[in-house]
């Protein structure tokens, strides 16, 4: 892990320099790339959104640079985009934050034991730290709480439809037994996360956080895909799941301030299938023949 870490330094300084957006040279982010993380947060709801589901933020789309972007930062060992990122998300959270007074915690959702091994660290907890110490300050009392883990290995959620990622993630997060305490006299938390595409995973993290009593204000993200940027069909009506009143968007706005090709949703219901027996235990085969009788 450490070794990745220094070789991905070794090569920012000694490779030539391509903004990871666009590739254009001379930067790891060039301006016209950095401003499309740049807008004001608005109202990211999926539609239909998973139940639930708290209200969503995010800055821009998923799509175009902004894929390249974030694909860098996590896959590509680009950490120094950590911080156009970080900030992008500290927006979304303070529009997630709207009125409410009193200490803040962010709660990122957890990459998979998978994912850290293969990225060298957690890159969502990463973001989460940065966005924090940006509302910090900006005057709002935040701290990064990472206290979801997931209970069970589950499947990449790349290609899958939105109901096979709601069966995927379905009570695979909880919270630790030792930071359920925490959340104890905490009036807002936010589970925030790089992107929301469906809305599964952080339904998901906020079920598991609100099952130890966190009050999960809204969610947060960097991007979402183009049919969650709160278009009529996609927005949530007035009121909260969790019965709490509706946020009052644009409360905070300006305290921060400083195109959508969807994925592959065709891999198929059958060998999504086929992985949810195989992790259960089943003989896919014999699964179908007894779907067949």
């Amino acid at each position: 892990m450490e070794r990745r870490r220094v070789l991905a330094t070794w090569a920012d300084l000694v490779l030539p320099v391509c903004c990871a957006g666009c590739a254009a040279p001379g930067a790891q982010l060039c301006a016209a790339c950095r401003e499309v993380f740049l807008p004001e947060p608005r109202p990211a709801d999926p539609a239909p959104a998973p139940e639930g589901l708290p209200p969503v933020h995010a800055v821009t789309a998923y799509q175009g640079p902004v894929r390249s972007v974030l694909a860098a930062y996590k896959e590509h060992g680009a950490r120094r985009l950590a911080r156009p990122l970080g900030d992008a998300l500290a927006r979304s959270v303070a529009a997630g934050l709207a009125d409410a007074a009193g200490p803040c915690l962010l709660v990122p959702v957890p990459s998979t034991r998978a994912a850290v091994r293969r990225r060298g660290r957690d890159a969502t907890r990463e973001l989460a730290l940065r966005a924090a110490g940006r509302l910090r300050a900006a005057g709002v009392p935040a701290r990064v709480l990472p206290a979801l883990r997931h209970t069970r290995r589950i499947l990449d959620q790349a290609g899958l439809s939105a109901h096979e990622r709601r069966m995927n993630v379905r009570r695979s997060m909880i919270v630790s037994d030792r930071l359920a305490p925490l959340f104890t006299g905490i009036s807002v938390v936010i589970v925030v996360d790089d992107v929301c595409t469906t809305g599964a995973t952080l339904a998901e993290a906020t079920r598991a956080v609100r099952a130890v009593g966190g009050r999960v204000e809204a969610a947060a993200v960097v991007a979402a895909t183009a049919r969650r940027r709160g278009t009529e069909q996609g927005r949530r009506r007035p009121g909260r799941s969790d019965g709490c009143p509706p946020l009052r968007h644009g409360a905070m706005d300006g305290v921060l301030r400083g195109h959508c090709r969807q994925g592959p949703q065709d891999r198929g219901t059958r060998a999504f299938s086929q992985a949810l027996c195989r992790e259960a235990g089943q003989d896919p085969q014999a699964r179908r023949q007894g779907d067949q009788r």
